[in-house]
């Protein structure tokens, strides 16, 4: 993140290999700040700019986006469908899978519940679930992923319940080291299960305001919980099936290449957009090419303009997710 939500300072901009900047004109409103656009270009980074008019920061760019006004949550789901379909199922990136196993929570483990058409996305899996993890401090605010060396559902560090303990020895453990929160010992969470699945569960997915439903196959693991037994996937395998990337042995509705107007693909954003589907594949490989080769020298600079939108903090999440 450049701006707007959780920053670096503007001279950090220097350090960036790629830059996508949305709903902001650092010219017209960060006047002390916009040198360092210019001047990325002396490290040699290229300079993308998605605005419906050309701003005054886009005679800086390398790449006009002219999206329609408040449709970038669209361009970023577009860009994640790609860079989820190239960098993480056509071909793996051992970078890629370490950071994101690390430092986000798409490891973490999801139940899945029958709803009134099928299976739907529930709550996390956590401690208060799971009768091993019995008399934890704050167990329902911590969270499971599915460890590879012992094959079963385990509590892992980072999660809130760390943060507010109730009793003294849970103090300290706040953070993201990748160790079981009760035992200490350190585990290796699966990012997938596919490999490894029990089974492979139709779940029902959503479209922005489309009233059809989607059912596609997500792979799962079933855990024995204190409500008996349930099927988890894990985030990393429920986003895969939300942007609709079909892989290997997974059946339902997901698209059959980025010209299916469906699933978030680039071909589905440009009715919202109004940007060309080549567009979104070119900048969804650019973006992830140069993280990488950069070791994530990629970043979103973002203003003011999206808070302004009803659901704005799904346009960042968008943009966070392409992160």
């Amino acid at each position: 993140w450049g701006e707007q939500t959780d920053s670096c300072e503007s001279a950090d901009w220097y350090n960036a290999g790629y830059v996508v900047m949305n709903g902001a004109n650092p010219n017209m409103t960060r006047t002390a700040d916009c040198h360092f656009v210019s001047e990325l270009r002396m490290g040699g980074a290229k300079l993308v700019v998605c605005a419906p008019d050309y701003s005054q920061v886009t005679k800086y760019a390398d790449l006009l986006v002219p999206l329609k006004a408040g449709t970038d949550t669209a361009f970023w789901m577009g860009v994640n469908h790609v860079i989820l379909k190239e960098y993480f199922v056509d071909r793996k990136v051992q970078y890629f899978e370490d950071y994101v196993r690390a430092y986000t929570d798409l490891p973490n483990l999801v139940k899945l519940e029958k709803g009134k058409d099928g299976y739907e996305i529930g709550r996390y899996l956590r401690a208060c679930d799971l009768a091993e993890y019995a008399g934890e401090d704050n167990p329902e605010w911590k969270f499971c992923m599915w460890d590879e060396k012992t094959n079963k559902a385990r509590v892992v560090n980072g999660g809130m319940g760390y943060r507010y303990p109730q009793k003294h020895e849970s103090h300290g453990k706040w953070n993201t080291l990748l160790k079981d929160g009760m035992t200490g010992e350190d585990i290796t969470p699966a990012l997938s299960v596919l490999d490894i699945k029990d089974d492979a569960i139709e779940v029902v997915f959503y479209e922005l305001d489309k009233p059809e439903r989607y059912k596609r196959q997500v792979p799962v693991k079933f855990i024995e919980t204190k409500e008996g037994r349930v099927p988890v996937a894990t985030v990393f395998d429920i986003n895969i099936a939300n942007v609709g990337v079909a892989r290997k042995g997974l059946s339902g509705d997901y698209c059959k290449n980025y010209d299916d107007d469906k699933g978030f693909s680039p071909a589905w954003q440009e009715k919202y957009t109004g940007i060309g589907r080549d567009t979104i594949i070119q900048v969804g490989r650019e973006f992830a090419s140069n993280a990488e080769v950069t070791k994530g020298r990629s970043m979103v600079i973002c203003g003011a303009s999206f808070n302004h939108w009803y659901h704005s903090d799904l346009m960042y999440r968008s943009g966070m997710n392409a992160l």
